[in-house]
C-alpha cells in the first residue's frame, strides 16, 4: 500500500515538472539587443584601460618608496666656495649637515674655501669636466660666457628677500637662469642670498647732484647706471678701499652692507650710506655639475632643492641680524647716517637701471623673457 502510495506522488511530481518546462523556457531572459553587447565590451575596456593607469601609478609610487628606504650608492662631493674659510664655515656648514641627514647619510658634501680647489672664476669650467662637484658662487663671474647669467645680479630688480624668492621660484626666472647654466654643462640648483649692498660715501650726499662730481669704487655691474646718471666710477679690489677713501682716491663705494664695511674698517673713513639699495639680498647661487645631478634618483634631486632653500634663507636671515648689529654699532660709534635719495631722483635711478637691463635682454631670447618677468613685476609692484 505504501508502495502505491508512493509510487502516485513520484508520478505527480514527474508530470507537474513536465508541465512546468514549457512555462520556465517562455520565462527565460530576453536575447540581448543588437548592439547592446558591443556597448557593454567597450565599457569593460574603458575600466580595464583605468585599472592599467592606476597600477602604472601604483608601481612608480612603490619604486620611490623603494628608492627611499633602501641604501643606495654613496655620493662624496667637493664643494668648492667662492669665500674665504670663516663664511665658508658658518654658512656651508649647515647646508652640508642638513643634506646628509636628509638624504640618510646618501650624500657626503666636503666644503672648501675660495680657491683651494679651483680659482673663483673657473668654478663653471670645472662642474662641466667634473673636476668638482657643486659649487657656491657669483653669477657676475660668467657673464660674458652666458647669456642669462645676469638676471640674478641686476642692480635694483628687488628690494628684499620676498621680492626675489616670488621672482625666482613663483614667477619663473630662475627656470630661465638653469637653461642658461645647462648649455654649459652645470645645473642651477638655487639662489644663495645674502645682505645688502648700498652705497657708502666720505661726503654727504641729498640728491642725484650732489653725486655727479664724485669718483665711486664700483665693479662692471654697476658701472652702467652710475655713467647714465652721469657718476664716474672705478674699481679697486676690496683690500685697498680703506686707503683709498681715506686718501680721497674715491669717495664712495659700492661693497655690500653694514657688515661688510664693518669689517673693512670702512666706517672710520666713510660715514654716509645712500639709499636706494642696491642689491637687497645680493644673491649668489648654488650649482651642480649637470651630468652628476642627470644621474641622481629624483627624490636625492628633491633633496638637494629643498637643502639648499633653506641654506639661502637661512644665510639672508643671519646677515639681516648682523645687518641690524652693526649699523646700530656704526651709528654710535662713527656717527653714521642713511640718507635715503628723493623719490624724484630714485625714480630717474631705476630709469638708468632700466635701460642696462635693456641691453640684456638683447642678448637672447631667453633674457628677453627674463627681462619681461623683473618688469612686469615692477609693473605691478611699483606702477612703473
Amino acid at each position: 500500500m505504501k508502495t502505491k502510495r508512493l509510487l502516485m506522488l513520484v508520478g505527480s511530481v514527474c508530470l507537474a515538472v513536465m508541465l512546468a518546462l514549457p512555462l520556465v523556457a517562455s520565462c527565460g531572459p530576453a536575447a540581448p539587443e543588437e548592439g547592446a553587447e558591443a556597448e557593454l565590451e567597450a565599457k569593460l575596456a574603458a575600466e580595464k584601460a583605468k585599472v592599467s593607469s592606476l597600477e602604472d601609478e601604483v608601481a612608480d609610487l612603490e619604486d620611490e618608496i623603494a628608492g627611499l628606504r633602501a641604501p643606495g650608492e654613496v655620493y662624496k662631493w667637493r664643494l668648492a666656495d667662492e669665500y674665504g674659510a670663516a663664511m665658508t664655515s658658518w654658512c656651508l656648514d649647515p647646508l652640508i649637515a642638513d643634506i646628509s641627514d636628509m638624504s640618510g647619510g646618501l650624500i657626503k658634501i666636503e666644503g672648501y674655501a675660495s680657491g683651494v680647489l679651483v680659482p673663483d672664476d673657473q668654478a663653471l669650467d670645472a662642474l662641466d669636466k667634473n673636476i668638482i662637484d657643486m659649487a657656491r658662487t657669483a653669477s657676475a663671474y660668467f657673464a660674458d660666457k652666458m647669456d642669462t647669467a645676469m638676471l640674478n645680479c641686476l642692480p635694483f630688480i628687488w628690494q628684499d628677500d620676498v621680492e626675489c624668492e616670488i621672482l625666482l621660484h613663483k614667477l619663473g626666472l630662475e627656470d630661465i637662469i638653469r637653461e642658461g647654466y645647462a648649455d654649459l654643462g652645470a645645473y642651477y640648483l638655487s639662489e644663495s642670498m645674502s645682505g645688502p649692498y648700498y652705497m657708502l660715501t666720505n661726503t654727504p650726499v641729498t640728491c642725484i647732484a650732489d653725486l655727479q662730481p664724485l669718483k665711486i669704487r664700483a665693479t662692471a655691474t654697476n658701472t652702467p647706471w652710475l655713467a647714465e646718471l652721469g657718476v664716474s666710477s672705478t674699481y679697486y679690489p676690496a683690500a685697498e678701499l680703506y686707503t683709498s677713501l681715506s686718501t680721497g682716491i674715491v669717495d664712495g663705494a659700492i661693497y655690500g652692507g653694514a657688515t661688510d664695511y664693518t669689517d673693512l674698517g670702512l666706517f672710520e673713513v666713510a660715514t654716509y650710506i645712500i639709499k636706494p639699495t642696491v642689491y637687497n639680498p645680493a644673491c649668489d647661487l648654488y650649482l651642480v655639475s649637470l651630468d652628476l645631478w642627470n644621474s641622481l634618483p629624483k627624490n636625492l634631486q628633491t633633496i638637494l632643492t629643498a637643502a639648499g632653500r633653506k641654506s639661502s634663507r637661512f644665510i639672508y636671515n643671519e646677515f639681516q641680524r648682523r645687518e641690524i648689529v652693526d649699523l646700530a654699532a656704526a651709528m654710535e660709534t662713527y656717527g653714521v647716517t642713511v640718507t635715503h635719495l628723493p623719490a624724484e631722483d630714485q625714480a630717474l635711478i631705476f630709469q638708468a637701471a632700466d635701460k642696462q637691463w635693456d641691453e640684456q635682454a638683447a642678448r637672447s631670447e631667453r633674457t628677453a623673457r627674463g627681462i619681461e618677468i623683473i618688469r612686469s613685476w615692477h609693473e605691478i609692484l611699483r606702477g612703473s
